[in-house]
């Protein structure tokens, strides 16, 4: 992985107020009611203290106007966050993938076989799309594909790695399981978005990030923003911009530690892109007025629901939320809302408008997990102030976060045994391995998972300290390491951390930590034959079985 100097150190915790000055605030335009106020900059800077943000940018589009800010920092030891400041947008790229099929589709409305969002994607790349079911295989169209409603769930740590391609990632799907019927249900899948890539390159003859240039990116004058790590690297080798760090929070030591920077070509379509605030303003911008170069037919098609989600319980939402294509669709507080939220390791992002008052947010930030808290306060916050909503109606959008996601996880990372396996029988009731620890140890495969490594290290482990545990360090779309927790029999916990920095993190850390249920199986012989384990959520418990394929070394 590509490392640089700035951050080969870990980030102490800069005071925010240091790195926040009147400079970052950049109106593109004289206005008199910024939206950056007092107020709202202390909300900010309070929001990233407490849920250890380091960095975040800021651009609101309200009419002609855009006002743009960044607040903290982006880079060891004191380089300030600006609007021009790059980050990874995660799956904010999905909307862009949509608008560069719907270019496709009118520039072929002509011809005598047009392209269509009800074209099957098979009668495009046969060969290479096929799924393990032969229905959905022949039917699955682009719109299906474009609003997660395919029956494949994520499966994302199924692919990645050395010499990975695109093209590889459609072919590996005839080795995934479908976990539903085809438009029964919305499952969000990245894997169908580097589908939809394949399936443009395979149209256009062109690479991916070529098509977003040429013909979305340039004419909107968005200069940059990149479809790839090479991309990026070369423009702030040249001076021509800055790529933030990415970070995680190391509650021990109390500092941030920068996070290696993602470099996967074959992730293009749902979540590869490089950008900064200014140029999602202009992208906003496109999207509100409706723009050339896409047609005002084509504009409405991207914003049509498509794929009815699970009901918004956050306050100022209601009626019914639904997924388009790369756009989640809802209504908050009598307005149409467009939005979408990316996250990879050390970044998030998060775009949304309301179309009939043109008026548009887009948050990108230097953490995961915590940004997107961030993130999710303050897109309300803006709204509301926008719509002078009372505070007495606004309600506490933190607090629901804490109280819904961050404090059940960490009840669940504080006991795993407790919340995976509840009446399993523990401590000296617990049934004993059935043979010793390191005959557990090999080479497992799966034939769409690839292969697994399961290793014996003798350093003490959070959950059980001074003894040797199993563990994985499994490098796929970004390095993860499993450390295994015995429970009973053959029964185990893996609780997966991203390794992407060197340094260990809390083991209650909600946003770094994930924890699924393990096992092993016995053959006829006695040895070891399977592992399994259940590593994608909508199996509902089922596991992912890897045949035992190598002793240890």
């Amino acid at each position: 992985m590509f490392s640089f100097s700035l951050c080969s150190a870990a980030l102490a915790l800069v005071p925010l107020s240091y790195a926040l000055s009147s400079q970052d605030q950049t109106p593109l335009h004289e206005v008199d009611h910024s939206p950056f106020t007092s107020d709202f900059d202390k909300s900010v800077v309070r929001l990233m203290n407490n849920w250890h943000v380091p960095g975040l940018a800021i651009a609101i589009v309200n009419g002609n106007e855009t006002y743009s800010k960044g607040y903290g920092i982006s880079l060891y030891p004191y380089f300030e966050i600006d609007p021009s400041t790059l980050f990874y947008t995660g799956s904010t790229t999905k909307a862009f993938t949509s608008a560069a099929l719907t270019l496709l589709m009118e520039e072929s409305s002509n011809s005598s076989d047009p392209l269509t969002w009800r074209t099957p994607i098979s009668s495009i790349i046969r060969d290479d799309f096929v799924l393990p079911d032969v229905y959905a295989t022949a039917h699955v169209t682009l719109e299906d594909a474009a609003s997660h409603r395919t029956g494949m769930p994520r499966h994302d740590s199924s692919y990645g790695g050395l010499n990975y391609s695109l093209r590889d990632v459609v072919r590996n799907l005839r080795h995934l399981p479908i976990t539903a019927e085809l438009r029964v249900r919305f499952q969000y899948c990245n894997l169908m978005y580097m589908t939809l890539a394949h399936v443009i390159e395979v149209l256009t003859g062109s690479w991916f990030g070529d098509v977003l240039w040429d013909r979305i990116w340039k004419p909107l004058h968005m200069i940059r923003t990149y479809s790839s790590f090479s991309q990026a690297q070369l423009a702030v080798h040249n001076g021509a911009a800055q790529l933030s760090a990415g970070h995680v929070w190391n509650n021990q030591s109390q500092k941030y530690i920068p996070v290696e920077w993602m470099k996967i070509p074959f992730d293009s379509g749902a979540g590869n892109v490089i950008s900064n605030v200014l140029d999602y303003a202009k992208w906003l911008r496109f999207l509100m007025n409706q723009a050339p170069p896409l047609s005002k037919a084509g504009h409405m098609t991207l914003r049509h629901p498509r794929t009815i989600l699970d009901d918004n319980h956050f306050p100022g939402f209601t009626g019914i939320s639904a997924y388009a294509l790369g756009w989640n669709v809802e209504n908050y507080r009598g307005e149409p809302l467009i939005s979408h939220d990316g996250g990879v390791p050390g970044f998030a992002a998060k775009i949304g408008y309301l179309p009939n008052r043109n008026y548009g947010i887009a948050m990108m930030g230097n953490t995961l997990g915590s940004s997107i808290i961030v993130q999710t306060i303050l897109f309300h916050q803006l709204l509301d102030n926008y719509l002078d909503v009372p505070v007495k109606d606004r309600g506490d959008i933190g607090a629901l976060l804490e109280n819904t996601i961050i404090k059940p996880k960490v009840q669940q990372l504080r006991d795993p045994i407790k919340a995976l396996y509840p009446d399993a029988p523990t401590g000296k009731a617990a049934i004993p391995l059935s043979l010793p620890l390191q005959n557990y140890t090999g080479t497992y495969y799966n034939d769409g998972y690839y292969d697994i490594t399961i290793t014996l290290v003798a350093q003490p482990d959070q959950q059980q300290p001074q003894r040797p545990h199993l563990r994985s360090v499994v490098d796929r779309t970004w390095p993860y390491t499993f450390d295994f927790i015995h429970v009973s029999g053959e029964y185990f916990i893996a609780k997966g951390q991203m390794s992407s920095s060197d340094a260990e993190v809390d083991p209650t850390d909600p946003f770094e930590v994930q924890i699924a249920k393990a096992e092993f199986r016995l053959g006829e012989d006695g040895a070891i034959a399977a592992f399994g384990v259940a590593v994608e959520p909508e199996m509902k418990g089922e596991k992912i079985w890897f045949r035992r394929v190598k002793d240890a070394a």
